[in-house]
């Protein structure tokens, strides 16, 4: 019953906290400067014409009337359309202020349901990346405490969480894709062109990788039951990813 209890606890504070921060930002978006009908019609769009559309969709409304529309229609599974993105998947801003651009738009869940995959395999290759270098960094450094492996996991770490991730992208743009060409740097056409983004992700996730698995080996190795694997016999890889590792 404890467990129970304790779930249904945990599930109604994410829900309690999903529902503020969604709250939250639905209310930032309303009340910044900025008309997405404007956006969706054209700059030249009359007045009169972006006045109709936001009373149409809705936009004149209070903004916890929007919001309380909003949330029913999440209960349903409709997360709404989208301002800035018609049905044909290309941008509209700009677009001629007629009235063709209304009924138009994309479903917000059909866009998402485009991007997860892509989303999803950028995520992974990051972290399989981070993964790759933080131990092959991050342990030698806690299998040599105070001695150059662990300075150099102190200083590439230190070095990585100091590289702004926007610039380290440009960069690594320019002499990837622009300067050597070995990997396509703009748009979406098959696997190679998530190479170049997750490798910037990955070194903004290295850095805490590799201290926290320098520190976890470091102290794993002073361990009683690491002697006692020593004294057993084991091999050092096999203390190392079967014991330390754990």
């Amino acid at each position: 019953m404890f467990i129970i209890s304790f779930l249904v606890r945990r599930l109604a504070q994410g829900a309690l906290i999903i529902f503020l921060v969604t709250l939250l930002i639905f209310t930032l978006l309303r009340v910044v400067p900025g008309d997405p009908v404007r956006l969706m019609a054209g700059g030249m769009a009359p007045e009169a014409l972006i006045e109709q559309i936001a009373k149409e969709m809705g936009l004149r409304d209070p903004v916890l009337v929007q919001f309380g529309r909003y949330m029913s229609g999440v209960v349903r599974g409709d997360l709404g359309q989208s301002f800035v993105r018609p049905a044909s998947g290309a941008s509209t801003g700009g677009s001629s202020f007629g009235d063709a651009t209304r009924g138009e738009r994309a479903d917000v869940l059909t866009l998402i349901g485009e991007t997860l995959p892509m989303t999803l395999q950028l995520a992974f290759l990051a972290i399989v990346f981070a993964m790759l270098f933080s131990f092959l960094v991050g342990i030698p450094a806690g299998l040599s405490p105070g001695r150059w492996p662990d300075r150099v996991a102190f200083y590439v770490s230190s070095i990585f969480i100091s590289l702004p991730g926007f610039w380290l992208g440009i960069v690594l743009a320019l002499l990837l894709s622009v300067k050597l060409g070995w990997l396509p740097a703009i748009g979406y056409k098959g696997f190679a062109y998530t190479i170049l983004p997750a490798i910037v992700l990955a070194v903004e996730l290295s850095p805490v990788l590799i201290r926290t698995l320098t520190g976890s080996i470091s102290s794993a190795m002073m361990m009683p039951f690491i002697a006692v694997g020593r004294v057993r016999g084991l091999s050092q890889r096999r203390i190392i990813f079967a014991h330390a590792l754990r």
